[in-house]
Formats: structure tokens, sequence, C-alpha cells
């Protein structure tokens, strides 16, 4: 198994600058897109199920324009199972356990499954993303007022 297979590109990713990383973003994205949306009426399938704009669409493909927050939604919203990986980078790790475990045996595979473990205990808290969201919403409402009072 090679390390691109192993890792799905994520060592690039660090490698990358910021421009780099966006355009990976960008394919992780177009790939998910390809994969739920039929080759032909693409963009207008697309607009019909997100509510984007098809010329948008056909935007992000012909790399006239990059990735909207929109656009992430919508297609992990479609395709959830590919959220972290088009988000990150990041590797499926359920399916690289199973991967290691018929490759190298199961002791491996417990291996990695505790390193699985340890990457999700580095997900907030429930209640400090509670208290975040909450302080974005105060301000939300707070720039709102100001701007209506202008």
């Amino acid at each position: 198994m090679s390390e691109m297979e192993i890792d799905g590109g994520a060592n690039q990713l660090g490698q990358l600058g910021l421009d780099g990383r966006v355009r990976e973003l960008r394919d992780r994205l177009l790939f998910a897109a390809d994969f739920i949306a039929p080759a032909r009426g693409k963009y207008s399938w697309l607009e019909k199920r997100t509510g984007i704009a098809a010329s948008k669409w056909q935007n992000l493909y012909l790399e006239k324009q990059l990735p909207t927050v929109e656009m992430l939604l919508a297609v992990v919203h479609l395709e959830p199972h590919y959220a972290k990986w088009i988000l990150t980078g990041l590797p499926n790790l359920a399916r690289m356990i199973e991967k290691v475990s018929e490759t190298l045996g199961d002791e491996a595979a417990g291996n990695i499954r505790q390193i699985a473990e340890v990457w999700r205990d580095e997900t907030p808290e429930s209640q400090l993303w509670k208290d975040w969201r909450e302080q974005r919403r105060h301000y939300r409402r707070k720039k709102t007022d100001g701007d209506k009072e202008e």
C-alpha cells in the first residue's frame, strides 16, 4: 500500500501553500460532485439539488472561481460520508483499519483503532461548541442591529 493510499494525500497538503490547499479542496469537492451527479446535465442537476446556480458550478469546474462555503455544505449534505475527506483531505480511518487488518493483521489494526480514538478526542466539547455558537449569534445580532441603525 503506497503512502498516498494510506493518508489520502494528507501529507501532501501539509507541504502545499494556501493556494495549493485550496486547489486540493476544490479537487476533492469536484470529485465528490462528479460521484453524485450524472455526467450529462451535471450543472443543472447540481443546481436543482443544491440551490446554487448552474453557472457557479460550471465556473468551479472551469476553475474560474473557488468553492464557496455553500457549495461545500451542499455536497457534504448530498454525500455525507465524504465530508471529513472533502474538508481535510484526511483518510477514512474505518476503511484504512480494514485494509491494515487484511494486510498486516488484527494487532496492527488494533493500534490504528487506538490512534483513531485519540483523534476523536480532539473534537471540541459540546458545551464549548455551544458557547462559541452563542457568541457568534450575539455578534451577528449586534452587527445586524448596527446595520439597521445606519
